[in-house]
């Protein structure tokens, strides 16, 4: 009987020491999947944002829109985590002329001029491979600026920056992206009228411009 027990309580024993066995087995079988799986996703996560990058470095021709507090609020092209660190970069360099009492509006490399305009509670950012001017990359962004006013209005912005400094302008301007992202693709492509601050031209019927010189005449006499 003692026997028995003996081969009994052994067997218990030894299926215990199988079963911790397999667990442990299992446990770190799971736990080196899941650290290749954590490797794998930062691996990725790594890939994917030097592609973003690349993209970013291969465009010819970039804005950028950020509050004095450094904020961003428009950027054309490039996803928002990777543009708010250069964001960061460009605050730093403008912060340290302006500690100097010195405005920094250009500085310019090899194949590259940056262009920094000042209005109101905003820095505007251009960045252009084409061989352009300060004088043309200013013009442009003073466009830029004259869309958003347009959104908002000048008082309205100085409020807003009035009684908050770090206030996320990206949120209140919302769905407007589209018009700068639209006023943009123009700049970029080089449409001659903005270039060069003039006007238009549309191809029109002759009878709608009969119809329009009308009208225009008529305004005219009553004036």
């Amino acid at each position: 009987m003692n026997k028995f027990k003996e081969r009994a309580l052994k067997n218990q024993k030894e299926k215990i020491i199988k079963t911790q066995s397999f667990t442990d087995k299992a446990f770190l079988k799971e736990e080196s999947n899941v650290s290749h799986n954590s490797k794998s996703k930062s691996y990725n996560k790594d890939s994917k944002n030097e592609d973003k990058i690349e993209t970013l470095k291969s465009k010819k021709k970039h804005f950028f829109i950020l509050s004095r507090a450094g904020k961003l609020v428009y950027s054309r092209y490039g996803d928002e985590m990777i543009i708010s660190e250069y964001m960061g970069i460009i605050q730093i360099i403008i912060s340290f002329f302006h500690s100097k009492e010195d405005n920094l509006k250009s500085f310019a490399s090899k194949d590259l001029i940056v262009v920094i305009l000042l209005e109101g509670p905003l820095y505007l950012v251009g960045i252009s491979k084409l061989r352009e001017s300060e004088t043309q990359i200013k013009a442009q962004l003073n466009i830029l600026y004259t869309q958003i006013t347009t959104i908002l209005t000048l008082d309205k912005l100085l409020n807003i920056f009035a009684h908050k400094e770090n206030f996320d302008l990206k949120r209140l301007l919302g769905n407007t992206k589209i018009f700068l992202d639209a006023l943009s693709d123009v700049i970029i492509e080089g449409e001659p009228s903005i270039l060069l601050n003039g006007l238009q031209c549309l191809r029109l019927r002759k009878s709608i411009r009969i119809k329009i010189d009308s009208i225009l005449i008529k305004a005219r006499a009553e004036v």
